[in-house]
């Protein structure tokens, strides 16, 4: 197990070190791709990266620990990233992994390559009611998830900002500084603004109905562009608040001004819930625009975390830095494969069990004796088909898995590449000043030269060659570039047909419970 040298350490160890499947990440790991931060949070701001040996994307959070230690939230650190660990949702940022030095806390997280919605809402101004409902039916499935935890939890801060998108516009909500876990009222003074709930601001304690006051001030502002509660003075913003003085457009729908005003009540138990959100005539008049997941109905109790350095995570939980997305994709179909493999072998345990069993002991053997036929030959024919079946899935998935080294050997490459002409760009730029400056020299030289004009040609042919050169660099970059977007296209063709071969796996799971015999 090889961890960092730090010199005090605050949260459990990561779960890849702990389990011995790599040794802890450093920030030498990545390159950032951003030259400032893509997001900004409580205690720390977001870094858009890449993973230098293996060319995933990620996000990074960098929280700082003289924050967490002077506000004594080391505790509540630790419980809120085992609680991230464990949150599995499409419309929610996952947590994939996290690792610490002296100053820093990093949790690695899923990179939404879409940006966040308030840089959406700003480009655009406002929605339309369909694209608008979609966003709300998206974050509004994210906080139900969250508040069938048990114990629930609150967001807090549901605001544009903190909500993004990834490459096929599915909103993702995130940044879960602000969130708690809901185990009595809480009092405590949080979040945005223009966000606040009534509660809030009365400190009079809040539960898990101040979200659906968030989802309220939410759906105003994807249709108008502007929250419904804006004033020059915080005095006069709390008493608009308080009052739920809400200034609608003419052209605001009725329906859409009813769920609004469902949402936003100054009592907080008169606000309606998720489901009852979802089966609002607004929403259900603004049908999807994508396919989205159910409403959760199971209710999972919240991992605790021990007083130890290492915390037990179950590896469906976190991510594997090193192996990175694609391998470890493949390893999941690998995965896949060998628990078919394993079913199939049962399957056919059993058909021999039920072969013996039929000689000699069923009293009505000669009846059933045509259907047990015809069932073995129904089964013998599918058992054939699987195993066809799956030599060609471990042959595409063999194919797939070298393609995917080939392609990320070039990546990093290609990588490489346009950091040395970077590099060499910067070197030749430095170097043309130089020259300039002693072409100048040179010039005021020979200023009472007689034979002047031929040294301003020689310059003059000096600066041509530089531009030239210059144009050229940019052309060959941009080449480099686009090769490497078309190699960044080819790994995403690769996730789409593993996606498919997974869904042909779950037909054929389908068809052997279909049979009647119960899936080990």
């Amino acid at each position: 197990m090889e961890i960092n040298k730090v010199k005090r350490r605050l949260l459990f160890l990561s779960p890849s070190v702990a389990s011995n499947a790599e040794r802890e990440c450093n920030v030498g790991d990545f390159q950032s791709l951003s030259r400032k931060a893509i997001g900004e949070g409580a205690f720390g701001q977001v870094f858009k990266v890449r993973h230098i040996s293996t060319g995933s994307l990620y996000a990074i959070k960098a929280v700082s620990k003289g924050k967490i230690l002077e506000r004594n939230m080391v505790e509540q650190l630790k419980r809120e990233i085992r609680i991230m660990y464990s949150l599995n949702h499409p419309n929610i940022i996952k947590l994939h992994n996290h690792f610490e030095d002296d100053n820093n806390v990093y949790l690695i997280m899923e990179l939404a390559d879409g940006g966040n919605l308030f840089q959406k809402l700003c480009k655009f101004k406002n929605f339309d009611e369909r694209t608008a409902a979609q966003y709300l039916r998206e974050v509004a499935l994210a906080v139900q998830y969250l508040h069938t935890q048990d114990p629930p939890i609150i967001h807090r801060d549901i605001k544009p900002e903190n909500i993004f998108l990834d490459s096929q516009g599915r909103s993702k909500l995130g940044d879960f500084g602000w969130s708690s876990v809901y185990d009595s009222e809480r009092c405590t003074y949080c979040g945005t603004l223009e966000y606040l709930a009534p509660e809030m601001i009365d400190r009079i304690g809040h539960g898990l109905k101040l979200d659906m006051w968030n989802l309220g001030v939410l759906l105003f502002e994807l249709l108008v562009g502007e929250a419904p509660f804006r004033s020059k003075s915080q005095t006069e913003l709390f008493k608009k608040i308080k009052d739920c003085k809400i200034g609608f457009p003419k052209n605001f729908s009725l329906n859409a001004k009813d769920l609004v005003r469902k949402l936003l009540k100054t009592t907080a138990d008169d606000r309606i819930c998720v489901e009852e959100i979802l089966e609002h005539r607004w929403m259900k008049e603004n049908i999807p625009l994508r396919p989205t997941i159910a409403v959760a109905r199971e209710v999972r109790k919240a991992p605790v975390v021990p007083e130890t350095p290492v915390v037990v995570i179950p590896d469906t939980e976190y991510l594997v830095i090193s192996e990175g997305a694609m391998q470890g994709k493949l390893k999941k179909v690998n995965e896949d494969l060998v628990a078919k493999q394993e079913y199939l072998d049962g399957l056919m345990v059993r058909i021999s069990k039920f072969n013996e069993a039929k000689t000699g002991r069923s009293p009505k053997k000669e009846e059933n004796i045509e259907k047990n036929t015809k069932a073995k030959r129904e089964l013998d024919k599918l058992a054939r088909e699987y195993a066809n079946y799956k030599l060609v899935l471990s042959s595409k998935n063999n194919g797939y898995a070298i393609q995917a080294t080939k392609l990320q050997i070039q990546n990093n490459w290609l990588c490489g590449l346009k950091t040395s002409f970077k590099v060499l760009k910067f070197v030749i730029d430095k170097s043309k000043q130089a020259n300039y400056a002693a072409d100048i020299r040179e010039i005021l030289s020979m200023a009472k030269e007689p034979n002047l004009h031929p040294a301003l040609n020689a310059v003059s042919q000096s600066m041509r060659d530089s531009l030239l050169l210059k144009s050229e660099l940019e052309r060959l970059y941009n080449s480099t570039y686009q090769e490497l977007e078309k190699r960044n296209k080819d790994i995403a063709q690769m996730e789409s047909d593993l996606a498919e071969i997974k869904a042909v796996l779950s037909l054929k799971k389908e068809v052997y419970s279909a049979l009647g015999f119960k899936i080990i």
